[in-house]
């Protein structure tokens, strides 16, 4: 699960997430990428609390991957890990933010060749 730490945790479809990993048996990845700790800040660690509360029957392990570009840092990790499936929780943009901001859910889709799994 790539997850976005500079977002609202509390909107993600965590225990969606969760049941999955429960129904399939599958072994929860949950990866932050960042830059610089560009995104870190003073609720960083209340946004890993919650996150972290709301994974915890599912026994994740956290990866956290530097890198500017975050697709590629993505991709990076899914093949360094034998990763065989990615789940992403797309983010809703505004108007002005959809015209100037790079989708990162499009751009994996096209370059990541397993299959991804985009919940909203």
């Amino acid at each position: 699960f790539a997850c976005d730490y500079k977002k609202d945790t509390t909107t993600l479809p965590l225990g969606m997430i969760t049941a999955i990993a429960h129904q399939t048996g599958a072994a929860l990845h949950v990866l932050n990428v960042d830059h610089n700790s560009d995104h870190f800040n003073t609720d960083t660690p209340e946004v890993n609390e919650v996150l972290h509360a709301a994974l915890a029957v599912a026994k994740p392990e956290y990866h956290y991957a530097e890198g500017e570009d975050i697709d590629a840092a993505i991709q990076d990790f899914v093949d360094n890990n034998d990763i065989d499936w990615l789940i992403v929780a797309p983010h809703k943009h505004s108007f002005f933010e959809r015209i100037f901001h790079k989708s990162h859910t499009k751009a994996l889709a096209k370059s990541i060749n397993i299959p991804l799994l985009a919940l909203h």
